[in-house]
């Protein structure tokens, strides 16, 4: 099964739903799909599902023994323009002794974004629940935070801001008691 899903196609589909909201007198158009998401995909191995410039073909998903939790970790490969460019391995994780469920997603990123991968529920007969986001700029603000971070260490280096540096006084030349 191929699926494929991307909005940089603006014009209206009929099995697509919009939505207006209105906020002092502006207004925002939401779409599905925006960010680039296929959410719950059922895929089978050597399945493929493209989104965005990416191709994610599902390899196999093993099961694994961790050293407190028992695993099913899928090896999916992306590639762009026909080169491979990442493998990712999501997993399931369940740990017996807690009798918990845990999700451990992988991430592919780029300078102009990241791609997610997750797995869930599934089986090689039926197939597996795989959820893959697209998230563009998102490595930009982790660099919007780098520089507030560099903002603040230069603004230290302003020695009239500093708590407890002594001001300078127009009679710096004057001794005390003698004028």
């Amino acid at each position: 099964m191929t699926n494929s899903k991307n909005s940089s196609d603006n014009s209206p589909k009929n099995n697509e739903l919009y939505a207006i909201a209105e906020t002092s007198g502006q207004q925002f158009w939401f779409e599905v799909n925006r960010y680039y998401d296929i959410d719950r995909l059922n895929a089978k191995e050597k399945d493929t599902a493209e989104i965005a410039d990416f191709k994610l073909q599902l390899q196999k998903v093993d099961r694994l023994k961790g050293p407190n939790y028992e695993t099913e970790r899928a090896h999916i490969i992306v590639s762009k323009n026909s080169a491979v460019v990442a493998n990712l391995y999501p997993e399931r994780r369940f740990y017996p002794v807690q009798q918990m469920l845990t999700t451990e997603a992988e991430i592919y990123s780029t300078v102009m974004a990241d791609l997610y991968a997750t797995i869930g529920e599934g089986n090689k007969r039926n197939g597996w629940v795989l959820r893959i986001w697209y998230n563009p700029l998102i490595p930009w603000i982790w660099l919007g935070c780098l520089f507030m971070v560099i903002g603040g260490l230069l603004s230290l280096t302003d020695r009239r801001l500093r708590v407890g540096a002594p001001e300078k006084s127009a009679d710096h030349h004057k001794i005390s008691g003698l004028g």
